[in-house]
């Protein structure tokens, strides 16, 4: 509730920028209060705490000389997803008709999954001499995928590339394969029949965001497209089946081969490999997927700094960069200087009647943080020569900490 009171204040100074918070020759106004969207005692804690670890130069040492220019992009890429895709990708009342649309018609589909281009193009085969398509399906069965007859199912919930597929066939036909995510794909589409549609009102709030994040989808591929040509992106094919074996495998001479030209630049296996392998050993994913993003936000971050947008979001990159900073000296002066022995765990249990030692430190913790927050505000107001615009602030109806 401060949150939004304090952003309703703050849009009614937006005409005239006003200085909240000076130190030394950093100077924050109303308009970085707006942006950081915090309560007044967290945003300036944040900056006293990022102001003492840049006089420290704590952001020119490990972690943070690592991890600052990985946030700093990512929130340029970001900025320019926000701009160049979601603003130009808003839902229209020909969008919703064709989702409704979309929902009504149902399609039987009978479904054959691979986890190879060529397994699917072997059984595409055996389909084309005239083995019936039952018995396909029988013979490549895979219990990573589930295969056969799904009955009928809401066409517009596909996938896009099964729903691409659909629209080129004809009921009764069976599909070429094709790639669906990580794994390929033949169909067969039995029939296909429009419903009635009830509640259209509820359907729309339904799927408005599904909808909305599909044309984002959309659109960016097409863009990711056109950028790729444009900066001249060219895979090593020969290389790409190395993103699935461990590094320690791979010869020296494999390592340092390109497997990505972009322009005049190369991206050796070695330098992205380890990452790729281990996203797909822990989480799952398909390298050549991630692969695909890596290279997709580079190519975004390289036409959003020749657009000008880290010139443009100065103000959220030195936020966000100052709070990176304020997160590790809060870390370091705070957190990590709190400590609680088994006496004082004893004595609140004691005094409070608390049965549950975790729920006991937990409560000590806390207290304890509190004191050491306000005790190293109140330091690190003095230390640093901080001075608050007491008029601006009281107006904002925020308490001078």
């Amino acid at each position: 509730m401060k949150k939004i009171i304090l952003a309703v204040l703050i849009i009614a100074c937006a005409r005239k920028e006003e200085t909240v918070l000076k130190i030394g020759e950093n100077r924050y106004t109303t308009l970085d209060l707006k942006l950081a969207d915090s309560v007044w005692s967290e945003f300036l804690l944040n900056r006293l705490l990022a102001n003492l670890g840049m006089r420290k130069d704590v952001h020119l040492l490990p972690p943070l000389v690592e991890e600052i220019p990985k946030q700093e992009r990512s929130l340029i890429i970001k900025k320019y997803y926000e701009k160049m895709v979601k603003e130009k990708t808003p839902l229209t009342d020909a969008d919703f008709r064709k989702a409704l649309d979309e929902i009504s018609l149902r399609v039987h589909l009978v479904q054959l999954n691979f986890e190879t281009r060529k397994q699917a193009d072997y059984a595409y085969m055996m389909i084309k001499k005239g083995v019936p398509f039952d018995t396909v399906v029988l013979l490549f069965r895979n219990p990573k995928f589930f295969s056969g007859d799904i009955g009928y199912v809401p066409y517009h919930f596909l996938s896009d590339e099964t729903r691409a597929m659909i629209k080129r066939m004809k009921v009764g036909e069976i599909s070429p394969p094709y790639r669906e995510s990580y794994h390929w794909k033949i169909i067969q589409l039995v029939d296909k029949r429009k419903e009635e549609l009830k509640n259209i009102e509820r359907i729309k709030d339904v799927i408005r965001t599904g909808l909305k994040e599909r044309k984002e989808r959309l659109y960016l591929k097409r863009m990711v497209e056109e950028l790729k040509k444009k900066h001249h992106v060219v895979y090593n094919e020969s290389i790409l089946p190395y993103l699935f074996k461990p590094y320690d495998s791979i010869p020296p001479i494999i390592l340092n081969t390109w497997l990505v030209r972009m322009d005049d630049r190369e991206l050796k296996l070695g330098s992205i490999h380890r990452d790729l392998y281990q996203l797909r050993s822990r989480m799952g994913y398909h390298p050549e997927d991630v692969l695909n993003y890596e290279i997709q936000n580079e190519l975004l971050y390289q036409e959003a700094l020749r657009a000008g947008f880290k010139e443009k979001f100065w103000r959220e990159l030195r936020l966000a960069r100052e709070d990176l900073i304020a997160k590790h000296m809060y870390k370091l002066l705070i957190t990590d200087s709190i400590n609680i022995s088994a006496a004082e765990i004893d004595s609140i249990i004691s005094k409070e009647g608390i049965k549950n030692r975790i729920q006991a430190e937990r409560l000590l913790r806390e207290s304890k943080e509190k004191a050491r927050r306000k005790k190293i505000m109140i330091r690190l107001k003095t230390e640093l020569a901080a001075s608050l615009n007491v008029a601006v602030l009281n107006r904002l109806g925020m308490k001078e900490e």
